[in-house]
């Protein structure tokens, strides 16, 4: 997708076994279709899928499926999924592989309830993932993992695992709102030495209540 025309995905459903670069131009949203990703899908640069007009109410889909990664790899800024909801022009995530946010940040505009078995892995302290409408469920087999910022609505509850700096690296993982952690979910912390320095723990940061 190199062209910075505008793209018109309608009622149809694209599927990808293999890899897509999103490289420019935007999505329209007019229309029911949506993604079902198998392979790669790599958002390269601070992109929209939606039109700002309100003349149409739709509701499209990303479903990332077991071994498929959705990544935004460039752009500092934010790649927004779905436009405005109170225009119902929304994008809902199922997530069952990788979300790899390794710049800026991805943000999906939803209006529904999905649970989510997979990873989402933020890359260092400047990536976030943002949820605006809509739930994300995330099941015993999701994992939330990396340094950045989380934002899933105004509580989190999760019967999954949170590793911050991910599995054998030291991070900082910051949760914007409440965590609320189910029976059976996993706090998965790093050590690399004793003492309190900086640089030598994994920290979660919650900004409300836990």
């Amino acid at each position: 997708l190199d062209s910075g025309n505008t793209k018109y995905l309608g009622d149809r459903t694209i599927t990808n076994s293999g890899t897509i670069n999103w490289n420019a131009g935007s999505v329209d949203h007019r229309g029911n279709g949506g993604v079902v990703n198998n392979g790669l899908f790599d958002i390269k640069g601070d992109l929209s899928w939606g039109v700002e007009d309100n003349t149409y109410w739709y509701a499209q889909f990303f479903q990332n499926n077991t071994g498929g990664t959705l990544r935004k790899s460039a752009g500092t800024g934010t790649a927004a999924l779905g436009w405005d909801p109170y225009w119902d022009r929304f994008v809902n995530l199922t997530n069952n592989g990788l979300v790899d946010i390794q710049a800026g940040t991805l943000q999906f505009w939803g209006n529904t309830t999905t649970t989510n078995n997979g990873e989402f892995r933020l890359a260092d302290n400047n990536t976030s993932l943002r949820l605006i409408g809509g739930t994300l469920n995330l099941a015993g087999s999701s994992i939330l993992s990396g340094s950045g910022a989380i934002d899933l609505g105004p509580t989190l509850t999760t019967a999954g695992t949170i590793s911050p700096g991910g599995a054998g690296s030291i991070g900082t993982l910051t949760i914007n709102g409440n965590l609320n952690l189910l029976p059976g979910s996993i706090l998965q912390m790093d050590l690399a030495g004793s003492g309190i320095v900086p640089g030598l723990f994994d920290k979660l940061i919650v900004s409300g209540t836990a």
